[in-house]
């Protein structure tokens, strides 16, 4: 069973380190389609309406729906301040954890607001939506630490829960299965992501790209962390996904060796750069890589192919 400390907590928020603008940037809701997921809306099922009503009921569930994510959270903020205080002399990492958590249920509340405005300002008047929100938060705060602190915990962990059940569905789930079998991770499905190896969060990361079925998949050093065995599962998987399925596969690499026998076609950048744009053959050439580097390049062709391999700097 996986354990978790102040200090984790701490390092994945500030990896993950979001902002509302990375939600909803200038992004506004179209009219013409829904916005509520269907395994969320009941306006599908009232047959009394016309499909444009329908619509509009869908429309007006999703300001309820956001209104209420910020509703039930109203509370959680003031808690963990107050928690974190306790311990704001005595224990940093816990003080720490705790007011960057304030922080960020602070970031869920106000981004429930701007969602909420930007469907205000689409619906062309504002919904009257359930009040009382301060009030509630006022009584849960007057109950028992450990009361607050596990209704919290329960509301995290539902959370989660609901959007598991109501954004993914049976086809979800085995697009994702099937994801994670083809990048070899299937037998951590188990584990927190969090709790995994630096191969095998990388392969972890790939699934999950996978997942979403891409025409076109970016990669950022993708071989990075994995052992050799590894290497040539993840070669062999993004030949077949190109060769197979059509994907379009763009990849950063430094290992050269690695771009001239997967790649098709090479970019050769230095210092911002575009040195060389062309086959592999024609990229790692002993002079085009001497102008990147600067420095002498040992190239070898093998093969009747003529394929190059990169051995090295010259002494």
């Amino acid at each position: 069973m996986s354990t978790y400390s102040y200090a984790d907590c701490l390092k994945n928020s500030y990896r993950v380190n979001w902002k509302i603008s990375d939600v909803i940037g200038e992004r506004h809701f179209d009219t013409a389609r829904s916005w509520l997921p269907s395994r969320l809306s009941g306006a599908a099922r009232v047959t009394s309406l016309t499909p444009d009503e329908k619509m509009t009921l869908n429309h007006v569930e999703m300001g309820a729906y956001a209104h209420l994510f910020g509703f039930v959270e109203e509370f959680i903020a003031p808690r963990m301040v107050g928690l974190a205080r306790d311990f704001a002399l005595d224990d940093r990492e816990a003080f720490d954890a705790l007011t960057n958590f304030a922080a960020e249920e602070v970031k869920h509340m106000n981004l429930f607001k701007q969602i909420r405005d930007r469907i205000d300002g689409k619906m062309g008047f504002p919904l009257e939506l359930l009040g009382g929100q301060q009030e509630t938060a006022r009584f849960v705060l007057s109950k028992s630490r450990g009361a607050v602190l596990l209704l919290t915990a329960c509301i995290e962990w539902f959370t989660q829960r609901h959007y598991l059940e109501c954004f993914e569905g049976a086809e979800d789930l085995l697009r994702a299965r099937e994801a994670m079998t083809l990048a070899g991770v299937l037998d951590l499905a188990d584990q927190s992501v969090d709790a995994l190896a630096g191969g095998e969060r990388q392969r972890a990361l790939l699934a999950r790209a996978l997942a979403q079925e891409p025409r076109t998949l970016l990669l950022d050093e993708p071989t990075s962390h994995l052992d050799l065995r590894h290497q040539r599962h993840l070669i062999g998987l993004l030949r077949r996904l190109n060769r197979e399925r059509g994907m379009t596969v763009v990849f950063v690499t430094h290992d050269l060796n690695l771009a001239g026998e997967l790649a098709d076609r090479l970019l050769l950048l230095s210092g911002g750069r575009v040195i060389r744009l062309g086959t592999p053959a024609e990229v790692l050439d002993e002079t085009v890589l001497e102008r990147a580097y600067g420095c002498p390049v040992w190239v070898e062709r093998l093969g009747a192919g003529g394929r190059p391999v990169v051995l090295g700097a010259r002494l």
